[in-house]
């Protein structure tokens, strides 16, 4: 796996355009109104090596509605994903990136990638309408499609998880997860997801690692959860 490809696999988000897989986007099918409670049974991946997970994942699903939820402040579409956040925020994490842009008004992703012999750093945010505001219940479907993503990231087992759980502060609902690469590329990746009525906004930042790659975990998840707060002010 190139470092660059694990940026991209990290997301699990493509937007409705072509993006940097050039594989087309997949939204979150949107199930009945009733609320569907996601458990986990994943276990977290068990290495004999430094890869060994350090923080068992502990998530609990956002408790089920009483009723569908149509929500004062829902949305049908969002605005271009680079315009959610200033260019210096990205900047500022990857020095002299090149920027990547692809989507359309119901979402899209804005990546930084830095500069050929800089050392590796990617820095994605994705915005995504999870449900439209005509929906019976949008926000419910939006809270599904959120609890989808969390078990595709606890059953995820291309990378091994060092940290993965709930992230209080960050919209109204988020989870964090810091995972290191099991390749030769020495890559870390940290990503959060977060909903905000029936819009979901996720960041990954990868950059490379010498010999330990918790030493990068605290500042490469603030600084992930950084950028998710800047573009969910957009939504809020």
């Amino acid at each position: 796996m190139t470092a660059f490809g694990l940026a991209s696999g990290a997301v699990f988000f493509f937007a409705p355009m072509v993006g940097d897989s050039g594989r087309p986007v997949s939204e979150a099918p949107r199930p009945a109104p009733v609320q569907t409670t996601v458990e986990s049974t994943a276990e977290p991946s068990q290495e004999p090596t430094s890869e060994t997970p350090t923080t068992e994942p502990t998530i609990e699903p956002a408790p089920s509605p009483s009723g569908p939820d149509t929500g004062a402040n829902t949305f049908d579409t969002v605005p271009a994903t680079c315009s959610t956040v200033p260019e210096a925020v990205f900047l500022k994490v990857v020095p002299k990136g090149k920027k990547e842009q692809y989507g359309g008004s119901r979402g899209g992703s804005c990546g930084y990638q830095s500069p050929a012999g800089a050392d590796f750093r990617y820095l994605r945010l994705e915005a995504r309408v999870a449900s439209t505001a005509q929906a019976i219940d949008p926000i419910g479907e939006a809270r599904w499609a959120f609890g989808q993503d969390l078990q595709t990231q606890q059953d995820d087992k291309t990378a091994t998880t060092r940290k993965l759980g709930p992230l209080p502060g960050v919209g109204e609902e988020a989870f964090q997860r810091f995972m290191v690469d099991k390749g030769d590329e020495k890559t870390v990746t940290a990503r959060i997801e977060s909903r905000v009525q029936n819009v979901i906004v996720t960041v990954s930042f990868s950059q490379r690692y010498d010999k330990d790659p918790d030493k990068l975990m605290d500042a490469s998840l603030e600084t992930a959860a950084t950028v998710a707060k800047e573009a969910l002010k957009k939504f809020s």
